[in-house]
């Protein structure tokens, strides 16, 4: 009697419909991990650029700008446009011949930044490292606008971020008032 050492095609389609069914239910649950990296490596990479700025502003002796551009040249508003930093000694928020373009960074497409102010397009780091002019903060919200995914930056005097963060245990991070955040546009 011979044996065979393999599967026949009835064994095989009923195993492929097992991984199928099981991947079918599995996968679903992957998402708002998926979600949850997306938003923590976005905060993330803005965390950094505010700290190169600050790090910039302080190496170079110089102010230095960190804002949304459109064009390399002139500082937005849009948020979700590449950001870039730049020494700006003559604090007109534009990068004028003689200034060094230091960073670029791309937007991150899970991502929505807003500023608060609303009509503040940049923050300035002074060569001490501290914030130059008035302060501000960035609102992130994952493209998905889950409340439990947004996220608030704060720059304080010194020039240090701070994160928002859950304080009541509800898994929404407050505001400095202790309001929830929301993503909703």
């Amino acid at each position: 009697m011979k044996t065979h050492l393999g599967l026949t095609l009835v064994e095989l389609i009923v195993a492929i419909a097992i991984v199928s069914v099981v991947l079918a239910i599995s996968i679903p649950s992957f998402s708002p991990m998926v979600h949850r990296v997306d938003s923590s490596t976005s905060v993330n990479q803005m965390i950094g650029l505010l700290h190169y700025a600050r790090s910039a502003a302080i190496n170079h002796g110089t102010l230095v700008t960190l804002c949304p551009t459109a064009d390399f040249i002139h500082c937005t508003n849009d948020w979700n446009l590449e950001l870039m930093v730049f020494t700006d000694p003559d604090k007109d928020r534009t990068v004028s011949p003689g200034e060094t373009l230091l960073r670029i960074q791309q937007p991150d497409q899970t991502a929505h930044w807003t500023m608060r102010p609303a009509n503040k397009s940049y923050f300035q780091f002074d060569p001490d490292g501290t914030v130059h002019g008035t302060l501000g903060s960035l609102l992130y919200c994952h493209q998905s606008q889950a409340p439990e995914l947004a996220r608030r930056l704060f720059l304080n005097l010194g020039g240090r971020v701070r994160l928002s963060s859950d304080k009541d245990g509800d898994n929404v991070h407050e505001d400095n008032n202790g309001q929830a955040l929301s993503c909703s546009l």
